[in-house]
C-alpha cells in the first residue's frame, strides 16, 4: 500500500489493489447491517469496516489504520468480530471497524 496516503479516502483504494476480504464504506449498501453489533444500545459508525479473509488482509488494514491515525479499538482497528461484545468495545466512531 501507498505510504504517503493521508486520508482514508486515499487509502481506501490502494487498500483495496490487494485486499482479498471486503472493505465496507459508509456509503455502501451493507454498510449499516455490517456496522451492527448484539447490543442495541450501541451505534459506532466506523469510518471503514474491514472483513479480512486471511492474516494479509489484517496486517495490510492494520497498518492502514495506524498510518492514518485511526482510533484503535480491540481486537485491532481492522479486526471485529461480528455479534460479540455487548458494550461496543469492538467498535468505534470513525475508525476502522
Amino acid at each position: 500500500m501507498n505510504t504517503s496516503a493521508t486520508s482514508l479516502a486515499d487509502a481506501v483504494p490502494e487498500l483495496a489493489k490487494t485486499f482479498t476480504g471486503q472493505l465496507i464504506k459508509p456509503t455502501d449498501p451493507a454498510y449499516d447491517d455490517a456496522r451492527r453489533i448484539h447490543n442495541g444500545l450501541v451505534d459506532k459508525r466506523p469510518a471503514l469496516i474491514a472483513r479480512c479473509r486471511g492474516v494479509a488482509d489484517i496486517v495490510a488494514a492494520v497498518n492502514c489504520a495506524r498510518r492514518l491515525h485511526l482510533e484503535a479499538v480491540w481486537p485491532p482497528p481492522a479486526v471485529q468480530f461480528p455479534r460479540r461484545g455487548s458494550a461496543g468495545s469492538r467498535s468505534a466512531e470513525g475508525s476502522a471497524g
